[in-house]
């Protein structure tokens, strides 16, 4: 998304094969197409050869996020802030031992838990409203359209709520997790979505 193409970059489908630790990304595409996940990675990494091999493409939401340091993020699974960001940033040390890593530096994390000050600004999500419709990305879009919606770094969120949709959420917090996938690895379902 950083790149001067990038309405043309999006367009290549991109094949995914799982080889990490939570294999998230791959456990959300499978989920998708409304396969069961294999159990064993032997069957898990065919299943989504299969997937590759079939040309079955997928469309993604991708989240876009602004940070108070002044970076505009792109995000295609979650956005994690707190103990789970740092046991799958701190567990790296601990690679070697596969999706144990995570266990491992949970456990250290409970033991001498942390906590983060801040906020969260949101515009909650109505049925009946088209904001999230409205800010959809497709090949069409422009760089002015994608950014119609957002407000300047410099210019506060007005979050109150008799003249704005936007809320606020204010710390301190141990976790927040904001994901448009039902899955954040192999193993963990974490947010359903009703049909």
């Amino acid at each position: 998304m950083s790149r001067n193409d990038w309405q043309e970059a999006i367009k290549l489908p991109i094949g995914h094969l799982p080889c990490g630790s939570g294999n998230a990304f791959i456990t959300n595409i499978v989920r998708y197409s409304k396969q069961p996940i294999m159990k064993t990675m032997e069957k898990f990494i065919v299943q989504a050869a299969v997937i590759i091999a079939t040309h079955n493409v997928l469309p993604f939401d991708m989240a876009l996020l602004d940070i108070c340091d002044g970076q505009r993020l792109f995000s295609f699974l979650c956005i994690e802030w707190g103990v789970v960001a740092d046991v799958d940033c701190d567990s790296e040390q601990y690679r070697f031992l596969g999706e144990t890593r995570f266990t491992v530096e949970a456990l250290k994390h409970i033991i001498k838990p942390r906590s983060y000050e801040g906020y969260i600004d949101y515009i909650p999500y109505d049925a009946v409203d088209d904001t999230a419709d409205s800010n959809q990305i497709t090949t069409d879009t422009t760089i002015a359209q994608l950014h119609r919606h957002l407000l300047p770094l410099n210019e506060p969120i007005p979050t109150d709520s008799t003249s704005t949709k936007w809320r606020r959420i204010n710390g301190p917090f141990l976790h927040v997790l904001i994901t448009s996938k039902a899955c954040i690895s192999k193993d963990v379902i974490a947010s359903f979505r009703s049909t």
